[in-house]
């Protein structure tokens, strides 16, 4: 398991968890008062955050294993041809 797929993993439990403590207190007539203190915004922004924080995890833990390729590096690759307009190619 790599860097990104444990990463993945923790913030599945994470928003797992959530969801099921904010079922917990809407469902729950003891929490009345953590409900009435969360106000309806507040138990929806909440229950919005794994949604948020699942693609963000993805995108910042994702890096090339051994042996793959880079895409970033393969797109644009400098010109050996630069005819003079660069400082460094001496051309």
């Amino acid at each position: 398991m790599n860097r990104a797929d444990r990463w993945l993993s923790v913030g599945s439990v994470v928003g797992v968890g959530i969801w099921v403590v904010l079922g917990w207190i809407v469902m729950d007539s003891d929490l009345q008062g953590v409900q009435e203190a969360l106000t309806s915004w507040g138990i929806a922004g909440l229950a919005l955050v794994p949604l948020l924080l699942m693609p963000a995890i993805a995108f910042f833990a994702d890096e090339p294993g051994n042996g793959e390729a880079v895409a970033w590096a393969d797109d644009d690759q400098p010109s050996r041809q630069c005819g003079g307009a660069c400082g460094g190619c001496g051309g």
